[in-house]
């Protein structure tokens, strides 16, 4: 992430920084380092704001402040903070609907971060939103995302709510084979 920075300002594209410093926060995130994402999250942040709409070449069009809010999100959610993961996950949600699949990643983390803080059945019902969006999809990491929704809600398995929206996550996926890997 450090060297793709320096491209990106060789580059001169605040945009491209804003992405890379993105990465770097990610991956210190993903160390459980949070003063260090922190500072990372901070910088991209102010990187971004400096950044324009003519700055921004066609093939980076897809860094919008959804998708940047996306980003922020999973930074929140593998540092296992569910407020903050939700703020931005419901900010990633003003996403582009030709993103199926990415905006399928952002109701899973949504419903993560509700099911994190205790609030199943909000999770349960953006859980199911993200299902939904999954039919037909055939991504190995949208399934991954949608287990990682179940593993989060758990510890309320025997909530009528939570088995409801098992249920029905097998029956419009059944690749997940929900039943067999409940806990």
């Amino acid at each position: 992430a450090r060297a793709a920075q320096s491209a990106a300002t060789r580059a001169g594209m605040p945009v491209l920084m804003t992405e890379c410093q993105v990465m770097e926060a990610h991956g210190y995130a993903a160390q459980h380092q949070a003063r260090a994402c922190s500072l990372a999250l901070t910088r991209a942040e102010a990187t971004y704001e400096r950044a324009t709409a003519t700055d921004m070449p066609p093939w980076l069009d897809y860094f919008d402040e959804a998708y940047f809010a996306a980003k922020i999100a999973h930074c929140f959610r593998d540092l296992g903070r569910g407020e903050e993961t939700e703020k931005y996950a419901l900010l990633s949600l003003d996403m582009d609907p030709a993103y199926r699949r990415g905006k399928t990643f952002n109701i899973s983390v949504l419903a993560m971060a509700l099911a994190s803080q205790g609030r199943i059945d909000e999770a349960c019902a953006h859980g199911r939103t993200a299902v939904d969006m999954a039919t037909g999809l055939t991504s190995s990491r949208v399934y991954r995302y949608i287990r990682d929704v179940f593993r989060t809600l758990a510890p309320y398995q025997a909530e009528p709510v939570v088995t409801e929206f098992m249920d029905h996550a097998e029956d419009r996926l059944p690749a997940l084979r929900v039943r067999a890997e409940r806990p």
